[in-house]
């Protein structure tokens, strides 16, 4: 059932793009999108060996299969991306324009979950915002065979 709702890739650009077409569709500009920092090409960390084999022994973690990502808690194998989302103050939006862009960035398959939002008023026209919102990706990297 995962498979079928969650995306097994992370395809940055394939974000990028149904982002910019939801925000396009609700009349909000995107300014500055930041992914998560990556660690791509730099050595792993090696988890340190436990010689406790009692059950209070913490789980033991592993090496996420792709870069930028997190593991979900409770979720084997789904993993999370944050992803940041801004507009500045040349490009300012309505508050029923971001309500819209929200409601579209949650009901989207690849961002799913919005984690926190920051709303600045204009000085100049109150009625006009900037904003910064951190969302999360979901992604479950299909098992190597």
């Amino acid at each position: 059932m995962t498979k079928s709702i969650v995306p097994q890739d992370k395809d940055q650009a394939k974000t990028l793009r149904e982002i910019y077409k939801i925000a396009e569709n609700n009349g909000v500009p995107v300014k500055t999108i930041t992914f998560s920092t990556s660690t791509l090409g730099q050595k792993a960390v090696p988890v340190p060996k436990t010689e406790d084999k009692s059950a209070t022994t913490a789980p033991k973690q592993t090496t996420p299969p792709i870069t930028q990502v997190k593991p979900v808690d409770g979720i084997s194998g789904v993993y999370t991306m944050e992803i940041v989302l801004a507009n500045d103050s040349n490009s300012l939006v309505s508050f029923d324009n971001i309500t819209k862009f929200m409601n579209g960035l949650e009901s989207n398959r690849r961002t799913a979950h919005i984690t926190n939002i920051s709303l600045t008023p204009d000085r100049k026209r109150g009625d006009k915002l900037t904003y910064n919102i951190t969302l999360r990706v979901y992604v479950k990297p299909e098992a190597k065979k």
